[in-house]
């Protein structure tokens, strides 16, 4: 697979616990919130600019192809910390945060709410300032406090009224898509034992770092907390931290399925490039982009298969469906093709071979092949269902009309009876037998007939 790089080959080549402190200048950590919202509202926010996309040369969406459909927007206001977060980093201004929001056609927005600290320098334009380097653990207990279910209505609520002026996102449908998290640790001055402003080393580094970066990888486990990751096993840090991505050979990136975690240090070689997408995105990492991205891919495609299970489970029970809500059942699916279409070809248009990597890889780490096919398996399901219901509701329709209008043909010729005794009169009279025989034998037929749809309306 491009750029994945083996860091230990046994866990046997992992390093005792470490006795130096892992001490970060500067990172970004992105969460994720999830909106649902009316399609024909965003595309319109995005056509009138009230959503703008980076318009920079430097801009991620310059490495995907054309006709992606892929919107990304520049930072937008995200509100800001509160007391006991800015607390746990040590954030000594007003604790401004931003989010980006992220939008592949279809009923789902994505926030990426970016929370980016630095120690005051000057490639950390709009971070939170920090009164010094944070430890892994400081990083551990904010993201813990994220996913708190306590705290995370408060966390939600301050990424929605960041973003009411929209006018697009439908009250009470937003929530914290956990366990999602992005990490990017992009300057490591002050930790002891580096030189001022050196590079990072993919191998040298990512093998020092083991046990400070498999914590982070297992931010959801209460055991990594208050320290405990220090007790953990050699195993355990292989398992997490054996292999990543690495395209040069200044940084490693991490994948589970609940995080992407990048290292580097930025301090040591800092480009324009890079100065300017901390800027526009607030984080420097092709990777990123790429992991939140199949993030809303996968979280979509989740929902929109539990919406498909519910409707199934209503039309079984119901065991009916009207014109209105048949119709509503083919218009749903028509839409939805051409979402699940544009998301199942993201990969062959990112332009990079390492981009396509990540993205497979995330998607095989997710099971997004398999939330595919359920949601394929439920499409079919609900359509081959309604369509059944359709046709038996269109030929029990068939049969009421046909007895109904056996029955008015009925009445029809009772109240016509009168008229046939005088006609057959007449006939007897004349001796006129032929049509005498056959308005009798009509009469009769009809009379059966009658009867037989009075009983079975009893």
């Amino acid at each position: 697979m491009s750029g994945l790089t083996q860091v230990f080959a046994t866990a046997n080549d992992v390093p005792g616990p470490p006795s130096d402190e892992l001490l970060i200048s500067s990172f970004t950590i992105i969460y994720l919130v999830m909106h649902k919202v009316d399609p024909v509202a965003t595309a319109a926010a995005w056509a009138d600019k009230r959503i703008r996309p980076s318009s920079s040369p430097d801009a991620y969406q310059a490495r995907v192809r054309p006709g992606s459909h892929i919107h990304y927007s520049n930072l937008l206001p995200g509100g800001r910390l509160n007391a006991h977060e800015k607390g746990l980093l040590g954030i000594v201004d007003d604790g401004q945060i931003y989010q980006s929001v992220v939008w592949l056609g279809g009923a789902f927005l994505l926030s990426a709410v970016v929370v980016k600290a630095s120690v005051d320098w000057t490639g950390a334009s709009n971070a939170c300032r920090l009164l010094g380097p944070v430890d892994v653990d400081q990083l551990l207990s904010f993201i813990a406090y994220v996913a708190d279910p306590l705290a995370n209505g408060v966390v939600v609520e301050r990424c929605t009224e960041s973003l009411e002026w929209l006018s697009i996102i439908n009250p009470g449908e937003s929530t914290l898509t956990y366990p999602s998290i992005g990490i990017q640790l992009w300057s490591l001055e002050g930790t002891p034992t580096r030189l001022p402003a050196s590079p990072y080393d993919y191998l040298v580094d990512s093998r020092l770092y083991s046990w400070e970066l498999s914590a982070l990888l297992s931010y959801t486990s209460d055991h990594v907390r208050d320290g405990l990751w220090r007790r953990r096993s050699r195993n355990q840090v292989f398992e997490q931290a054996h292999e990543g991505f690495s395209f040069l050979e200044d940084h490693m990136v991490y994948l589970t399925d609940s995080c992407c975690l990048e290292i580097t240090n930025l301090q040591g070689w800092l480009r324009d490039r890079s100065r300017n997408r901390l800027a526009e995105f607030g984080y420097d990492s092709s990777s990123m982009f790429i992991w939140i991205i199949g993030i809303l891919k996968s979280i979509a495609i989740a929902e929109m298969a539990h919406t498909y299970n519910r409707e199934l489970s209503r039309l079984i029970e119901s065991q009916s469906i009207s014109n209105a809500e048949f119709a509503e059942v083919v218009r749903e699916e028509s839409k939805l093709l051409v979402v699940i279409d544009t998301m199942s070809s993201l990969s062959s248009l990112f332009l990079e071979a390492r981009n396509r990597a990540v993205w497979n890889r995330l998607g095989y780490l997710r099971g997004d092949d398999h939330r595919f096919e359920a949601l394929s398996r439920d499409m079919r399901r609900v359509s081959d269902l309604a369509s059944r219901l359709a046709k038996v509701r269109d030929e029990q329709n068939e049969e009421r009309l046909s007895k109904v209008v056996g029955l008015v043909g009925a009445i029809v010729a009772v109240a016509s009876l009168p008229l046939t005794i005088a006609q057959c009169a007449v006939w007897i009279g004349g001796h006129n037998w032929v049509p005498l025989g056959i308005s009798l034998a009509l009469t009769v037929a009809v009379m059966i007939l009658l009867a037989g749809s009075v009983k079975r309306r009893s």
